[in-house]
């Protein structure tokens, strides 16, 4: 069904903002700081604690318009600035009984985003309802403004898919 076809390329303004700039920018996924930490420590007693810690920043949002197709960014990228800032951890905590020789029982728990951290991973950005269609001259002119009528997505602007929740996971393990 029309192989080597790219739709999208057929879009010419798909790869220009409302003022004929180039986009160009941030990438939806750039996380400009990323950090991670791991710590585990094993006491004589048989217990061992562990920590991952991650922190990183939020990614560009950019208005997006659905002008003949989706995908038109009309203030360039990162025109709503970024997500928040990120911050979770997760810990381990083991315990081993010796049952003799070899043989021995581990119980462990996973407990993952244990500070309940509920940031927003994504920040909804397409502002129209429905699809903008103002045709070439219009979107040559630079200083088109889509219809009075046109309907607002009440979601625009605000947050959604947020990080889980706290949750945990007990485990049994019988090693020999």
């Amino acid at each position: 069904n029309s192989p080597n076809g790219e739709r999208f390329f057929d879009l010419w303004h798909i790869s220009y903002d409302k003022e004929l700039n180039a986009i160009d920018g941030a990438l939806p996924t750039d996380r400009t700081h990323s950090f991670k930490a791991y710590g585990s420590y094993a006491f004589p007693f048989g217990l061992t604690l562990g920590l991952v810690a991650n922190a990183y920043s939020g990614t560009p949002v950019s208005e997006e318009w659905n002008v003949d197709s989706e995908g038109y960014l009309p203030f360039n990228r990162g025109s709503m600035g970024r997500t928040p800032f990120v911050f979770f951890a997760n810990a381990y905590l083991e315990y081993g009984i010796q049952l003799g020789g070899r043989a021995g029982l581990r119980f462990s728990l996973n407990v993952d985003n244990v500070f309940n951290a509920r940031t927003a991973q994504r920040i909804f950005a397409t502002k129209y309802r429905y699809t903008i269609s103002p045709g070439d001259a219009a979107l040559l002119s630079t200083d088109w403004q889509p219809a009075a009528d046109e309907v607002l997505d009440p979601r625009f602007g605000r947050p959604y898919s947020f990080m889980a929740p706290i949750s945990g996971r007990l485990g049994v393990r019988f090693v020999f």
